[in-house]
C-alpha cells in the first residue's frame, strides 16, 4: 500500500522524511553522519559538501559515492576511529536510541567534536505523555533510549555539551536535539 508521498511503505516513507528534516540543517555539511541506513548515506551525499559516515558493515559497500567528498567508514560510536577534535559537526538520525551506553557513547562523539562544534540528534520519537501504547511497548521490550526533552539536555549538559536546543516538529513525535562543545 503506497502513503501520501507515493512510497510503498509508510515506515520508509516517515524515516526518509525525518532523516531530510535533520539533514537539511544548513550547518550539517562538513560533518560526520553516524547512520543506520544506506537511504540516509544517500541523501548526505546528494547534500554535498565534505563528509563522512560511520556506518554498520552491511552497509559499507552499498553507499553510492558519485562525485561525493563523502568517506564511508565501518565503525562503532562507542569507539571512533578519529582523533580529539577532528570535527565541526557530528549527525545520528534514528540510530540514538539503540547506543549501548547513551552517556559514554555521547561523551565519545563530544571527544571528536572540535570546540564550538555541533551535535545534532534527530529521532522519530521522544518520551512525552500521549506515546501511544505500542510504542511505549518496544521501548520496553528493545530496551531503547528514549528521553524527555528535559532528558536529553541534562545528558548533553553531563557530558560536557556547553549548550542545548531542543527542535521538535509539531504534530510528530519527532525530535532534534542540538549541542555545541
Amino acid at each position: 500500500m503506497k502513503c501520501a508521498c507515493g512510497r510503498f511503505s509508510r515506515q520508509k516513507c516517515a524515516h526518509d522524511h525525518i532523516a531530510l528534516w535533520g539533514s537539511r540543517k544548513p550547518w550539517t555539511r562538513g560533518s560526520l553522519s553516524a547512520v543506520g541506513d544506506n537511504r540516509v548515506a544517500e541523501e548526505l551525499r546528494r547534500a554535498g559538501g565534505d563528509r563522512v559516515v560511520v556506518c554498520p558493515e552491511a552497509l559499507v559497500g552499498e553507499v553510492g559515492l558519485g562525485h561525493s567528498h563523502m568517506s564511508v567508514i565501518e565503525a562503532s560510536v562507542d569507539d571512533l576511529p578519529f582523533a580529539d577534535s577532528s570535527f565541526d559537526v557530528v549527525t545520528t538520525v534514528e540510530s540514538f536510541y539503540f547506543w549501548p551506553n547513551p552517556e559514554c557513547d555521547l561523551a565519545e562523539v563530544w571527544r571528536v567534536l572540535r570546540p564550538g562544534g555541533r551535535f545534532l540528534l534527530v529521532a522519530d520519537i521522544y518520551d512525552k505523555p500521549d506515546l501511544p501504547a505500542d510504542a511505549s511497548e518496544n521501548i520496553e521490550k528493545y530496551q531503547l533510549t528514549v528521553l524527555t526533552p528535559e532528558g536529553y539536555m541534562r545528558l548533553f549538559e553531563r557530558v560536557g555539551f556547553s549548550s542545548c536546543e531542543v527542535h521538535l516538529r509539531d504534530g510528530t513525535s519527532w525530535i532534534a536535539v542540538e549541542g555545541m562543545r
